[in-house]
């Protein structure tokens, strides 16, 4: 085998390796992201045929609740502990999200009124929230740290 066949040889080797090597690691990288806890929404709205079916690492939404209202232009949430009942009713939700970390599985809410179906429960380390009706299905799942996060923009926010 003369040099440049050789060297063609090696060259496609080396090329096919490294493929194969670039493949592996972005297919390892997307199986570690999936495992990572993320918020998910999958929204079948039949009437206008959209469908949205999303999945966000949990430490994006979570940076976002930070960096978002230093980044706007003015607080998002300025003016929200002006509101009476928010003011009242603030401090308990961010109570009842930061126990909802810990709670064991559970339905929290079912309400069926024959025509559409809301189900709240916290199931496998989230909080999830599930709609049925004729229209439109609505799924939500905020995994359990999320919630936490959630607390602490809300106490911020009544500050």
């Amino acid at each position: 085998m003369n040099r440049i066949v050789r060297a063609a040889v090696f060259a496609v080797a080396f090329l096919a390796l490294f493929w194969l090597g670039a493949a592996a690691a972005v297919a390892y990288g997307v199986g570690w992201a999936r495992s990572l806890p993320a918020v998910e929404v999958r929204v079948d709205d039949r009437a206008s045929a959209v469908l949205v079916d999303a999945r966000v690492p949990a430490v994006l939404v979570a940076g976002a609740l930070v960096a978002i209202p230093r980044l706007a232009h003015g607080d998002p949430w300025a003016g929200l502990g002006d509101d009476p009942d928010v003011r009242r009713w603030g401090p308990v939700a961010a109570e009842v999200l930061r126990q909802l970390e810990d709670a064991p599985d559970a339905v929290l809410v079912e309400v069926d009124d024959g025509h559409e179906r809301v189900r709240v429960e916290k199931r496998r380390g989230s909080l999830r929230v599930s709609v049925r009706s004729p229209e439109a299905d609505v799924d939500l799942s905020v995994p359990d740290p999320l919630l936490r996060h959630f607390a602490a923009a809300l106490d911020d926010a009544l500050r």
